[in-house]
């Protein structure tokens, strides 16, 4: 532990605000750390002394460790589409268990980012990023091991929740750093490493992955198949991150909240030199006599003992020396700091954000699984109208050992006849008469017998489980060697490269967005661009009601990305300007809980809608959105807001 965390772990936001509490209380002056006028002179010091730093080296490695951390966030939410698949085929699990499954990584992800963006604040970004992310980086390479669905699931809910933190507090640490004229164009950058850790995991998916449900099936058969090995690759970005949070200091902006100047000097003096190699240190124009050390900033352990006594005393005030001790304290006090954000002082401006983030996240979330769900029920309509029908055909003393496809029997006649060695897909024998028939070594896939009469046939080696058999009279029929691993009806109509490449359509139309974004949101204001993007989105969705083509789908999605990132930004910049230091990192952690839980509930509205007709997603995400950008009409703009 460096001496900045060790400090930090003795002395922190709160105590320090206990401590001028008793002091108060004592009949002596108050000297309140979250004071307007205080917090103001602190935040001008910090822009100077940044500014001073100047943009170079420094920025780009905070830029990479950071931006590694969010495309392992992305990671964590993508993978399990992509996987489910294979999943499916491996763990055996029901329509049930998959839902079961979205749930605990929604849920770690949720307790993760209110856990410990509570604990940012107290302790530090830098320490609680590292603890959350090294839990990460295990458990989700453990989950790509884990043999069972139930180790399996323990495996991702404690990944998510170590993953939980990241978002929150990486934008929170990131955006300390970065001086206010560079504050959009930055975020933006790492918002971009958002959408790339998508590409990313699009881009392993496609190689690693099998490409349709047949070679999903063969390959649930290896001992170790290739979605492990894809969990461990798209696991790659959480180590990376924590190596490269190894490298970078603590936030300067929280050493100043809670008095710690002189170690907070230290950190733009390194940050300088990383910026400007060939100057010193004494070549930058900051120094100790310009510190903000008047008496309403100086730590607690600088009063006299008395108040040291009064301050320990206090029956909330805590001294942390480890992690678990803070998460003790916060899970304690939870309800007065999560109270902190919806103060007298806090809510007129922070409500309207976060209720802008939760109808935003609804839509967007929902959306993002229909999509994908829309354009394989387009294909699937397609695929059940080119399904051939013979009728009243009849087979004698024939050999079938290619595979048959979409194909309706009825009244047909099958006498001495093999089949061996095959796949039938989506094929249905109904009213069909079978006599001496033989099936070997067979595989199917949404197929069935229907009033069909069986004679004198065997089945060896097959997965044609009772049910499918529907009205069918057998006599002298035997069942022998039957695949007894799994009894499910797996799809293998499924074309998961085409799922790959929309997937990875979606990601990229999400940097034409940013860089919009990091244009325009100096120019029109944060408010007012959040306001006009929500409003496009919304009306696009209105669009869909004509589409008819799976392409089309594809590119209204893409097009409602681009709008949505550039929302998506001005909420990310306006929430990090909104919150003030002392709270900034519990407050991220609030906004992304409820954004997951709503984007949670999303995902369950929206997969209901599946059966429905197209307008009813429309008009629900049409309307989510719309609410989204009238609320956000009542953000207060913080463009000229200094952290």
């Amino acid at each position: 532990m460096t001496n900045t965390e060790e400090t930090l772990a003795e002395v922190t936001v709160e105590e320090e605000v206990q401590a001028l509490n008793t002091q108060q209380a004592s009949g002596r002056p108050a000297r309140h750390i979250d004071d307007n006028k205080a917090y103001k002179e602190l935040s001008e010091f910090h822009e100077r002394a940044i500014s001073e730093c100047g943009i170079g080296r420094f920025h780009w490695m905070l830029l990479a460790a950071c931006g590694m951390g969010l495309a392992a966030d992305t990671a964590e939410l993508l993978v399990l589409g992509f996987v489910l698949p294979s999943a499916e085929v491996d763990f055996c699990i029901s329509q049930t268990e998959k839902r079961v499954l979205g749930v605990v990584t929604y849920t770690g992800l949720a307790t993760g980012a209110l856990l410990w963006g509570c604990m940012a604040d107290r302790v530090g970004r830098r320490r609680t990023l590292l603890t959350a992310m090294t839990l990460a980086a295990i458990f989700d390479l453990m989950a790509a091991l884990m043999p069972t669905f139930g180790t399996f699931l323990t495996a991702r809910l404690l990944g998510g929740i170590g993953l939980g933190g990241s978002l929150p507090i990486l934008i929170a640490y990131f955006s300390e750093f970065i001086p206010r004229p560079q504050r959009v164009k930055f975020l933006c950058a790492l918002l971009a490493c958002w959408a790339f850790g998508g590409i990313y995991v699009a881009l392993m998916a496609w190689a690693i992955l099998p490409k349709t449900g047949v070679m999903v099936v063969l390959d649930g058969q290896e001992h170790f198949s290739a979605w492990h090995i894809f969990l461990i690759v798209c696991a790659i970005p959480t180590p990376l991150a924590v190596i490269g949070l190894l490298a970078l200091p603590e936030s300067p902006r929280i050493l100043l909240q809670i008095g710690h100047e002189s170690e907070a000097l230290v950190i733009y003096q390194r940050i300088f030199q990383k910026n400007h190699p060939k100057l010193t240190v004494d070549e930058y124009k900051v120094s100790e006599t310009d510190l903000p050390s008047s008496q309403k900033h100086k730590l607690r352990r600088e009063n006299s003992q008395d108040d040291k006594e009064q301050a320990t005393s206090h029956p909330t005030t805590v001294r942390q020396k480890s992690i678990l001790s803070v998460l003790s304290y916060t899970l304690v006090n939870f309800g007065s700091l999560i109270s902190k954000i919806f103060a007298a002082n806090h809510r007129r401006a922070t409500l309207p954000i976060i209720v802008t983030w939760v109808f935003a996240s609804f839509g967007y979330y929902g959306l993002s699984l229909w999509f994908p769900e829309y354009v394989k029920y387009l294909k699937g309509q397609d695929f059940k109208l080119k399904a051939s029908t013979l009728m009243n055909v009849s087979y004698s003393d024939i050999q079938f050992n290619q595979s048959i496809e979409n194909m309706i029997y009825v009244n047909g006649r099958f006498t001495n006849v093999r089949f061996q060695n095959l796949i039938l897909n989506h094929v249905v024998f109904d009213s069909c008469h079978f006599e001496q028939v033989s099936f070997i070594k067979i595989k199917s896939s949404r197929s069935l017998f229907r009033n069909s009469t069986i004679l004198q046939s065997t089945f060896v080696d097959t997965d044609f489980f009772p049910y499918r058999f529907e009205g069918c009279h057998m006599e002298d029929t035997t069942f022998d060697s039957m695949d007894a691993f799994c009894p499910l009806d797996f799809d293998y109509n499924i074309h998961l490269g085409e799922v790959f490449l929309e997937q990875l359509i979606g990601e990229l139309s999400l940097i034409p967005g940013l860089v919009l974004a990091a244009l325009l949101m100096d120019r029109f204001g944060r408010a007012r661009l959040i306001s006009i993007s929500l409003l496009l989105c919304s009306l696009l969705t209105l669009t869909l009601a004509a589409v008819q083509s799976p392409e089309a789908v594809i590119g209204v999605e893409a097009a409602f990305n681009v709008f949505f990132a550039v929302g998506l930004a001005s909420l990310t910049v306006a929430s990090t300007e909104t919150c003030p230091t002392y709270i900034r990192a519990t407050g991220w952690g609030l906004i992304n809980t409820l954004s997951r839980g709503a984007g949670l509930a999303g995902l369950f509205v929206y997969d209901s809608m599946l059966e429905c007709t197209v307008l009813a997603s429309c008009f629900v995400t049409s309307g989510v959105m719309l609410t989204s950008a009238v609320v956000s009409l009542l953000i207060i703009e913080t463009r000229h807001t200094l952290l």
